[in-house]
């Protein structure tokens, strides 16, 4: 598979993160996903009472030195990284119910088990 295709199949991947995906890494993709397919930053900075676009101007800024290829190739290992943690944490969602603490807890309270000295 070519770089731009295997880029644009997991730009598409990018959209089925979690909602839970840490603002920090979606900032990471929007930065080489933007370096990747217009490269260098080419508007000025957003001013200090629009924070968000603020950021993102700030994540592709960051990313700025990079070739459009070190780009797409830095976006699809991020993509991949965070689907695979995406499925490690599904996976321990569901088999952490079996591992909870209230499993371990007594059925009855602590006070009735404790004899007597």
């Amino acid at each position: 598979m070519a770089l731009q295709e295997e880029f644009e199949d997991h730009a598409a991947k990018a959209k089925t993160l979690p909602e839970t995906t840490a603002d920090a890494d979606k900032l990471v993709l929007y930065g080489l996903f933007k370096q990747a397919t217009i490269g260098p930053v080419n508007t000025s900075r957003p001013g200090i009472f629009n924070p968000r676009d603020r950021y993102k101007w700030d994540a592709w800024k960051a990313v700025q030195a990079k070739t459009k290829e070190e780009a797409m190739n830095d976006y699809i290992t991020k993509v991949k990284q965070l689907l695979e943690e995406a499925a490690a944490a599904a996976y321990n969602a569901r088999i952490s119910p079996e591992l909870s603490l209230s499993n371990f807890i007594p059925a009855k309270p602590l006070s009735t088990l404790i004899l007597d000295i």
